[in-house]
């Protein structure tokens, strides 16, 4: 099963089994006695927390990369800016490819999709062109 189905109240939510046995091993989230909906709340907030703090990180990291100069510190030679924006979005999203890769093989999920690349081609490509213009915009 690729998805986790918890009731609460008469919410039913549907956690992917990646997350959901991330978020049961964490102590953060699951207490003994804890009531359901706390134990939602204290996993919606430590989400919150960790997609935004991974987005404040990447941001940064982003403007360094394309903004700080490389070289030309010991006396030899002009300082560089990095141009390529698309090799840079092209590591990114193999790095990420990768952890994915390791986080499925580590839960036992297989790594073949659930769904057709065409339901989700359009989205993916946007994104790229979108990750690649934020790049150029920083320039």
């Amino acid at each position: 099963r690729w998805c986790h189905r918890w009731v609460v109240g008469r919410a039913t939510l549907c956690v992917p089994s990646i997350a959901w046995s991330l978020l049961t091993s964490a102590s953060l989230c699951v207490c003994p006695g804890l009531a359901p909906r706390l134990v939602l709340r204290r996993c919606a907030a430590a989400l919150k927390v960790g997609i935004m703090s991974s987005l404040v990180m990447y941001g940064l990291m982003q403007e360094r990369i394309v903004r700080h100069p490389y070289g030309g510190e010991d006396g030899q030679g002009a300082p560089e800016f990095f141009n390529s924006s698309l090799f840079l979005v092209f590591c990114n999203r193999v790095f990420t490819c990768l952890c994915a890769a390791c986080m499925c093989k580590l839960s036992g999920h297989p790594l073949a999709p659930a769904c057709p690349a065409h339901k989700y081609g359009s989205v993916s490509l946007s994104n790229v062109v979108a990750t690649t213009c934020q790049y150029e915009a920083l320039k």
